[in-house]
């Protein structure tokens, strides 16, 4: 999936990058569209609140803030495993 709304509706509140628990040694990268990172999760975990991108930056400046504006974000998921990383974009909205 590379929508993520996060409005807390329930649908689409956070990245979903599903069977990525089946590898603990996992890493999750965010970049805006300018190349600067804003979210990095080592052992992301859709089922764990406080793993998984909901919208909120973890990495970088925002201006004072956590929560990240809409728009196109880019991402690389490294299983660990020594396979290659998956990239691709994500769309935010609220």
């Amino acid at each position: 999936y590379n929508g993520v709304s996060a409005n807390n509706d329930g649908l689409n509140d956070f990245f979903q990058v599903l069977c990525l628990e089946y590898f603990p040694s996992n890493l999750v990268k965010i970049f805006n569209r300018a190349g600067v990172l804003v979210y990095e999760m080592a052992g992301y975990d859709i089922n764990d609140h406080g793993r998984r991108f909901n919208g909120a930056s973890n990495r970088g400046l925002q201006m004072g803030k956590d929560e990240l504006p809409i728009g196109t974000y880019f991402y690389i998921v490294d299983k660990g495993d020594g396979s290659e990383a998956k990239v691709g974009y994500l769309e935010l909205v609220r």
